[in-house]
């Protein structure tokens, strides 16, 4: 089966997987805050298909196909957490906190697949760094970004660090560059815009490209 085959059956089923991602949401956020959620971002279902079109085609094009499992649940994850941030100021434990270990099973089985057990090596470096960056910032700057973006930031760049170092420099770049733009304007957690939208934008521009993550963080500064 083609790459673009292989992609377009992935969007597929990521159009379908926007039923359990409006569920959680429904959950996690709380009714109200769902239904606000719900209004910004009315096309939940077709968003998680594109993305999960685009990083599978990427990937299998790049001939890294044992990582699509990995790298599309990460997808939901991100876009499911964006959404409930951007309606609650809040990412939720019950998904940052197995997120980690959930991208770290599954890029195993990536590793040991295409036999490059040094991925996941980079990988936890990667997270290291990462986390030792971003959940300093969230505890000594709450205002600028929530802990649970700190909590996050481990999962994200695993991820990325299997990957690349530039993927990871790419993340770090856009992710602080959010955090900037938010300091610069004056922005509090309880502000228009929180933070986690932009990290997880940061991570959708060097997974899917540039056109993806600037829908994203648009779609992020949209009124409410």
């Amino acid at each position: 089966m083609s790459s673009f085959a292989t992609a377009v059956g992935a969007g597929l089923l990521g159009v379908l997987a926007g039923v359990p991602a409006r569920a959680v949401i429904q959950r996690l956020a709380g009714p109200p805050a769902a239904a606000k959620a719900g209004r910004r971002w009315p096309g939940i279902a077709p968003a998680i298909g594109l993305l999960w079109f685009a990083v599978t085609l990427r990937l299998a094009g790049q001939g890294l196909g044992w990582a699509v499992a990995a790298c599309l649940a990460l997808a939901f994850v991100c876009l499911v957490l964006a959404v409930i941030d951007a309606a609650t100021r809040l990412l939720p434990n019950t998904i940052t906190y197995p997120a980690f270990p959930v991208a770290a099973g599954l890029l195993l089985a990536a590793s040991l697949g295409l036999g490059e057990l040094g991925r996941l090596g980079r990988g936890l470096l990667a997270a290291a760094s990462v986390g030792g960056l971003f959940l300093p910032l969230a505890l000594l700057s709450p205002h600028g970004m929530g802990v649970g973006d700190g909590k996050l930031a481990p999962a994200l760049g695993l991820a990325l660090g299997w990957l690349s170092w530039g993927t990871v420099a790419g993340f770090l770049l856009g992710g602080l560059a959010g955090l900037g733009g938010m300091l610069a304007l004056g922005l509090s957690r309880t502000a228009l815009l929180p933070f986690g939208p932009w990290l997880v934008g940061a991570l959708l521009g060097v997974l899917v490209g540039g056109e993806v993550a600037g829908w994203f963080q648009a779609a992020s500064l949209g009124a409410r």
